[in-house]
């Protein structure tokens, strides 16, 4: 899946990423070079981006979305190899009040040279991280258009194999799994604002099920209703988002998941019955509210990253797909690290 590279780039044979289509020129159409035209319509002050608009107003945010792009990352979880993802990508510039619009084929030629270098060296182009990529194209794209704040997101699919050890030798197997990497850079002159993060799916169970049927075993004088053996309740597949905005280095990711996976159950997609049974019992020892996944998550990475960065903002959440209703439920929580920090401090002194 991976290969080593001793460079930060990797190298490809130019034909085979290379293809200019065969159609006719705009020479043999029109009979003139496009030259001429583009100078004789710049000279009039016909470029239309560049008009006046009717109504002169700011437009705060314009811009493309792109997806399906191929970017190539450093693989977060072996540093000595290189993976691509499918990234999707929102690029959105200012215009000011005197412009009215963007100039589209230059965001296009960006996205392209953003992830080759085809014209220099026939390289793609690899990034330490999606964050490093979505700083780099938010860098670019102001001084490609009117110099205006540039905001870019991206979200791309890092799949990767995961070992899951059998009881026996010849029961070992492996799990294709994914989780995805969320980044983006907001760039105002020399001012750059990274933010970083993950998306992955977990599994949660119903603590008020739980409770009910506990009580409702009271009644029964036969049963003895044991606290270490988790009771019945309904389960479900949730969606769970962090985002750390305010950071100026890498985000680690592996230690990202090594705390969430504390504090959660996230779903695997080979799961031999011992691990089926592992996975089912765990998530309904401890079963959680949305409201208890976002608030644990918050204080388990504000733990983590309290030092690495104080200055930055916490956002968790979660959408459950639930099993027995039919409507969905969300949880959300944004919370600075230095909000966090004082609330701790407060509580102490109570």
């Amino acid at each position: 899946m991976y290969s080593k590279f001793n460079k930060n780039e990797v190298r490809f044979e130019k034909n085979n990423y290379s293809y200019n289509r065969k159609t006719v020129t705009f020479e043999d159409k029109f009979n003139i070079h496009p030259r001429d035209v583009i100078q004789k319509m710049d000279s009039a002050g016909d470029d239309i981006p560049c008009l006046i608009p009717s109504f002169p107003i700011r437009i705060p945010k314009a811009g493309v979305i792109r997806k399906n792009i191929p970017v190539t990352i450093r693989n977060p979880f072996d540093n000595d190899n290189f993976t691509q993802i499918s990234c999707d990508i929102n690029l959105m510039t200012g215009i000011p009040h005197l412009k009215r619009g963007i100039h589209m084929s230059r965001i296009g030629d960006l996205v392209a040279q953003s992830i080759s270098e085809i014209i220099s060296n026939s390289a793609t182009k690899v990034y330490n991280s999606l964050q490093e990529y979505a700083a780099y194209l938010a860098t670019k794209l102001g001084n490609s258009q009117y110099g205006e704040t540039s905001s870019i997101n991206v979200t791309g699919k890092l799949y990767y194999l995961e070992f899951v050890k059998g009881w026996k030798m010849e029961k070992n197997k492996v799990s294709l799994e994914q989780i995805e990497l969320k980044a983006s850079a907001d760039c105002s002159g020399d001012n750059l604002i990274q933010s970083a993060g993950i998306q992955f799916s977990n599994m949660s169970a119903c603590p008020c099920v739980q409770q009910t049927y506990k009580h409702a075993l009271s009644f029964d004088e036969k049963i003895n209703v044991s606290s270490e053996i988790p009771l019945l309740t309904h389960s479900q597949r949730c969606h769970t988002a962090i985002m750390l905005s305010g950071i100026s280095e890498e985000l680690p990711i592996v230690p990202l998941l090594e705390t969430v996976d504390k504090i959660i159950v996230r779903t695997q997609n080979t799961l031999p019955r011992e691990y089926e049974l592992l996975n089912v019992y765990r998530a309904h020892e401890e079963p959680q509210f949305m409201e208890d996944v976002v608030r644990q998550i918050l204080m388990g990475i504000y733990s983590l990253f309290k030092e690495t960065f104080p200055e930055s903002t916490i956002k968790v959440s979660s959408l459950s797909m639930e099993s027995i209703h039919d409507y969905d439920i969300i949880s959300e929580i944004e919370v600075s690290i230095e909000e966090i920090s004082s609330f701790l401090m407060n509580k102490e002194h109570d």
